[in-house]
Order: C-alpha cells, then structure tokens, then sequence
C-alpha cells in the first residue's frame, strides 16, 4: 500500500523585489478586482469592476488585461503579477490562436506584455495569499458596470 504524506505549507503574502510593483488580480464570475503594492507593501492602486456573467477564466483574463493597462499607464516598468487562477496564467504564457476563445483578450494582454522597456513576470499565488485583492471585491460587488479605483487607500468612482 502507497500512503501519501499531507504536507503542510505556511502561505503567505510576500512582497516583490527592492523597485519592483507586485499586482494581485483575481476574477470571479461576475466581478473582477485587483490591488497594486510597492516594495515595501504600500498600496498604489486598486480596483474592482464588474465583469458580467462569465467564465472564471475569462474574468481573471479580463483582470490581467486591466490591471495590466493600468499599471502601464501609471508608468511602472517593472511588475510582478500574481493570480490564483493557473489556467489563466497558462494561457497567456502560450502563442494565441485566431479561433481561440478569448483571442481578443489574450491578444490585447500578450501585446501589453512584450512592450518594449517593461518587465513583467507573471507567477500563480494560492487564494489563501490573495487577500488584499479579496478586500477590492468587496468595492466590486456595490459597481454594476463601472470602476472602482482605489488610489492611496481610497476608493474613487471612474
């Protein structure tokens, strides 16, 4: 007989490199949110919106794409992004295809990711270490098709 050993593993948030921003995106399906931080775990810019009635992949997809634009134009250049959802990360990671669900979502994110002088690392967090971005969801479920933007601890209508 085979036993398998449970293992236990400490989970935590960790802070991303010295001049590094870390972004934390979740999606659900209706509501999508994310949370930027610095270095030292000070909170940039947040946000929560609603997504519509859609798939776990396409909200967390749609999360990338706009937290990704955001920090873009906030003019970072360099981001550490981390997401609980793994099938999301994997299809990023991989060449798009014209007939793929999504296309034009993965297409617009690919692009946003090879831009010239910014460096983007992209790792999967477990849920558990997401809860900073779980806080913006809260915002997310009083939007109905709009934004909510958290800058310096405060949330802004957008």
């Amino acid at each position: 007989m085979n036993f398998q050993r449970n293992m236990e593993r400490l989970i935590k948030w960790v802070l991303p490199p010295p001049n590094w921003l870390l972004s934390n995106w979740m999606g659900h399906h209706e509501r999508t949110w994310g949370i930027m931080r610095d270095h030292l775990g000070g909170r940039l810019r947040g946000f929560a919106f609603n997504s519509g009635i859609c798939s776990l992949v396409k909200a967390g997809l749609l999360g990338l794409l706009h937290g990704l634009r955001i920090t873009w134009n906030s003019g970072f250049k360099k981001l550490l992004v981390r997401m609980d959802l793994e099938m999301a990360i994997k299809i990023i990671l991989k060449p798009v295809k014209h007939y793929q669900l999504y296309h034009f979502i993965i297409k617009e994110c690919q692009d946003l990711l090879h831009k010239e002088g910014w460096r983007v690392k992209i790792e999967h967090c477990y849920h558990e270490a997401n809860k900073a971005a779980d806080r913006c969801c809260l915002r997310a479920f009083r939007v109905f098709f709009c934004h909510a933007i958290c800058v310096n601890n405060k949330f802004l209508g957008a």
